[in-house]
């Protein structure tokens, strides 16, 4: 789940592009500047991204893939809140990330967000 399937290539360049965009924002970041975060040349990045919207449109899907796996499902959560106390249901409901994607998941919604 954590790298969803992407190479170890194509996750280093997700990475850096969220830590990028969550720095710079989305606008003023381009292809040539995440391939530049790994040292690579521009036209590397195309063989695992076609575009800059593209790796935007990784990310939402990534947010929704985990938030889908992680959440529970709306009924069984509003059973939650008539049987139980609200920091019962806070404690049982609370997502918290895999630590080796915390601080990325932060960054995919600052970016899904702004």
């Amino acid at each position: 789940m954590i790298k969803m399937g992407m190479s170890e290539r194509k996750w280093e360049l997700f990475c850096a592009a969220i830590n990028l965009f969550a720095e710079q924002s989305y606008a003023n970041v381009s292809m040539r500047n995440i391939a530049a975060q790994l040292d690579l040349q521009a036209a590397s990045i195309y063989n695992h991204f076609r575009s800059k919207d593209q790796i935007l449109e990784t990310i939402y899907n990534y947010l929704r893939s985990y938030y889908d796996h992680h959440l529970f499902d709306l009924e069984s959560t509003l059973k939650l809140v008539e049987t139980e106390e609200p920091s019962v249901v806070l404690m049982q409901t609370h997502i918290s990330f895999h630590s080796e994607v915390n601080e990325l998941m932060l960054k995919m919604i600052l970016i899904a967000t702004s």
